[in-house]
């Protein structure tokens, strides 16, 4: 299957830049949703967790640097997890007329979500140079985390991808679980993956915890949770292992129940 995905990688470029496309065409703000959505979730959360629930009081740093850090690479989490989940179900004309690697949807409807994180990195860079952050190390971390986060996206992904193939029905339920996973990891709160608490235990539960508090640590300067984001890397990895084994099993059959 990868040697296919290798040699369709001209196919795997062009859905890409379809899908980029087709997203982005006839809209009212085009690529700037990436910066309106960012601002508006910092208002809202702001006012809500770090007035009214006081997170603002316990985080380490100034809050707004601290929740716009942690919901960037969620919401490019979320996006490529829904696009991967997705991607046959949207594409079943293409699945059940041509033959082709079906790995080459899943990954491509993982280039929108970067091309937006790349554009909302605008209201980051903002806050840290009103705030401050890290330096050219810390930016490097980042980066790593976001690719580690894209392997946990592609681990669940192809495994509803190729579920989602049988039980269609299982779609409506995925923006719900998808909007409480974000309140059980490191987002809008601090979490201590070495305290006695059960946020401390969800840290090391949750597969995307490592990566979006190592995100955070490099583009604020705080120390990075190397041994939480190197556990997260290997769930993540062995995860994706898994889900590609389940992908390959059923790639024949889901042309004919898709």
């Amino acid at each position: 299957m990868l040697a296919e995905l290798a040699a369709a990688r001209h196919l795997l470029a062009l859905l890409a830049w379809r899908d980029v496309t087709v997203r982005y065409k006839q809209s009212f703000l085009g690529v700037g949703w990436a910066v309106v959505r960012p601002l508006v979730t910092l208002v809202i959360f702001t006012f809500i967790c770090g007035g009214l629930m006081g997170e603002a009081a316990r985080t380490p740093g100034p809050y707004p640097l601290f929740l716009v850090a942690g919901m960037l690479p969620w919401m490019c989490f979320h996006a490529a997890l829904m696009g991967v989940g997705t991607s046959l179900v949207l594409n079943r004309v293409l699945v059940t007329k041509v033959y082709f690697t079906r790995l080459a949807l899943p990954l491509a409807a993982s280039a929108t979500p970067l091309i937006d994180l790349a554009v909302s990195m605008v209201v980051l860079l903002g806050l840290m140079a009103w705030y401050g952050g890290g330096g050219v190390g810390g930016v490097l971390v980042a980066a790593a985390a976001i690719g580690t986060l894209m392997i946990t996206a592609w681990a669940v992904g192809l495994t509803l991808a190729a579920v989602l193939a049988w039980y269609r029905d299982l779609k409506q339920g995925l923006p719900f679980v998808l909007q409480a996973w974000m309140f059980l990891g490191p987002v809008v709160y601090d979490i201590d993956p070495w305290g006695d608490s059960a946020s401390s235990w969800l840290a090391w539960l949750n597969p995307v915890a490592g990566s979006i508090m190592a995100f955070r640590a490099g583009v604020t300067g705080a120390e990075v949770p190397w041994l939480v984001w190197g556990w997260s890397v290997l769930v993540s990895v062995i995860g994706l292992w898994l889900a590609l084994l389940l992908f390959s099993w059923l790639e024949e059959e889901m042309g004919d129940v898709i």
